[in-house]
């Protein structure tokens, strides 16, 4: 959409509640729904070509640098491009002990993953949304981290904006994708008629209180994130306790019931059983552009909302035929086609009276943690600007409530783990519970 020859793009239902919990993060530390992606490579990076491709990408996505704006309270917020197409920040490092004399020396990578996971203090919605930093780790690899705006971009969102930073770095005459305007006919009747089935579900949520291990309440803290990256060996025993459980057909609901157990073991050290536990699951669904090509910006997904008791976690193989009976009872009812009219409903409101009424309903909750399974990273990439990919990892934050969640991921042949939490709401000890139980669970440790 174009209004006086600027461009401006409508935000996505999920747009709508991914801002609600950006305010809620901002309302509790200034600090933004923000994130952080690695990419691990062979070989050493070509500082030139990178300062090259930071400038040329906003020239040819425009969204990145846009400024999120609303016309009035109940406004329909949108996303205003500028003409300046500045270039994407970038900062070049290297380990000290690496051999180099421009690049600022770090003391270690995983110190300045920890800084850059903490954000920054955003004081209104606009560029940078997207911040680089390039680091040596040793004589042959080299690393790219990049912090990115939930605002934005998702998990795979930012994983589609890797794979086209790796098509422009191969063919600088490559077509970037342009983003689809979000479109909405129906009236808003209709929209409340369809959403009905997604907001009675929600309101059923509230009636078997859960809990998350913020306790409901709205806190700051430290940003953290623990991981574990299987072997190639680890990760092939894994699929094959996936396989005795029921194989591909059953593997998001394997990983679901994981993050659930996981945050069971913890709660168990608390003292607390007979628990229920709300799990979110985040069910993909991008719009193509006129050529086909898949929208990189923007939040596109529906969500499903499954409850587990602690009966139903007795073991990994039984919590994943729960959430699988309650899948297609989502799916029969159509409730992610409800929970999306939902979203394009109460895309207008304002965030905090959108998080109020949710937690109103839920008791002060959102979810008893966040969770999603992202597959093979960048849909198979093997390559990135000149080298071969070792591991690529998301590190996610999260706001509080709920304070935590499980995500998982795979890259070439291996399975990463990582448990993102505030330390306000989880401890070093529970965390290890948790490596524990996921270790346990996948590998019979």
């Amino acid at each position: 959409m174009i209004t006086s020859g600027i461009p401006q793009y409508p935000i996505s239902g999920t747009d709508g509640f991914v801002v609600a919990l950006d305010h809620l993060a901002r309302s509790a530390d200034g600090r933004g729904l923000d994130a952080l992606s690695e990419i691990q490579v062979s070989g050493q990076p070509d500082a030139g070509r990178l300062r090259w491709l930071a400038a040329e990408l906003p020239k040819r996505l425009p969204l990145l640098h846009a400024t999120l704006c609303k016309n009035g309270v109940f406004g329909l917020p949108y996303w205003e491009c500028s003409g300046e197409a500045a270039a994407i920040p970038i900062e070049f490092h290297r380990v000290r002990g690496v051999e180099g004399i421009e690049d600022s020396v770090i003391e270690s990578i995983s110190a300045l993953r920890s800084k850059r996971m903490q954000g920054h203090v955003r004081s209104s919605l606009g560029p940078p949304h997207v911040r680089l930093d390039v680091v040596r780790t040793s004589d042959q690899t080299w690393s790219i981290l990049m912090n990115w705006s939930h605002l934005l971009l998702d998990g795979t969102g930012v994983e589609l904006l890797f794979k086209h930073m790796n098509e422009v770095w191969e063919d600088p005459q490559a077509v970037s994708p342009q983003q689809p305007v979000v479109k909405n006919d129906k009236p808003w009747w209709k929209l409340f008629q369809e959403s009905e089935s997604c907001g009675r579900h929600l309101m059923n949520l509230g009636v078997e209180p859960f809990v998350s291990v913020s306790k409901g309440k709205v806190v700051s803290g430290r940003r953290c994130c623990r991981w574990e990256t299987f072997s190639k060996e680890e990760t092939a025993r894994i699929k094959l306790t996936l396989s005795k459980i029921g194989g591909d057909m059953m593997r998001t609901f394997f990983y679901a019931g994981l993050a659930a157990r996981c945050h069971q073991a913890v709660f168990q050290s608390r003292g607390n059983s007979d628990l229920s536990y709300a799990v979110t699951m985040p069910v993909q669904q991008r719009p193509k552009d006129s050529a086909g090509r898949t929208a990189i910006f923007q939040n596109h997904m529906s969500m499903f909302f499954f409850i587990l008791k602690d009966a139903d976690l007795c073991a990994l193989g039984a919590a994943s035929k729960v959430l699988m009976k309650q899948h297609m009872e989502h799916l029969k009812l159509k409730r992610h086609l409800s929970f999306n009219s939902l979203q394009m409903l109460t895309r207008r409101m304002p965030g905090k009276t959108m998080l109020d009424m949710v937690r109103f309903a839920q008791r002060g909750e959102i979810a008893s943690c966040y969770h999603a399974y992202t597959g093979s990273f960048g849909e198979g990439m093997t390559t990135f600007c000149g080298g071969e990919i070792v591991n690529a990892i998301h590190l996610p934050t999260v706001n509080a409530p709920p304070g935590s969640g499980l995500f998982v991921s795979e890259c070439q042949d291996q399975l990463t783990v990582t448990v993102s939490y505030l330390d306000t709401c989880l401890s070093e000890f529970e965390t290890e519970l948790m490596r524990e139980r996921w270790r346990s669970d996948l590998l019979g440790e």
